[in-house]
């Protein structure tokens, strides 16, 4: 709905929320990681600064749970790269 109105935030988030499920998914059964890759990468290409941020440590947590490290440690560094952006000391 998000998209088909232009609402480019809430596209962001519903992509997050529905990447954080299939996460959730993934603890169980790791075939539902490859959908919340695919969630979280649409998240990453619409959203803000703090939204790539937020989309990164996704991708990077999901990362090292399937065992790749160096795509994993990829993601952790661009996600430092966004919170340094942002001034972000928690970040």
């Amino acid at each position: 709905m998000c998209k088909a109105i232009g609402d480019v935030h809430g596209e962001a988030l519903a992509y997050n929320c529905i990447g954080v499920d299939y996460m959730k998914l993934g603890e169980t059964e790791n075939q539902f990681y490859s959908d919340a890759i695919d969630y979280h990468t649409r998240h990453k290409e619409v959203a803000d600064v703090a939204g790539k941020f937020l989309a990164h440590i996704n991708l990077g947590i999901i990362y090292n749970q399937t065992g790749d490290h160096e795509k994993s440690s990829i993601n952790h560094q661009f996600a430092l790269r966004y919170a340094i952006q942002m001034s972000s000391v928690a970040g």
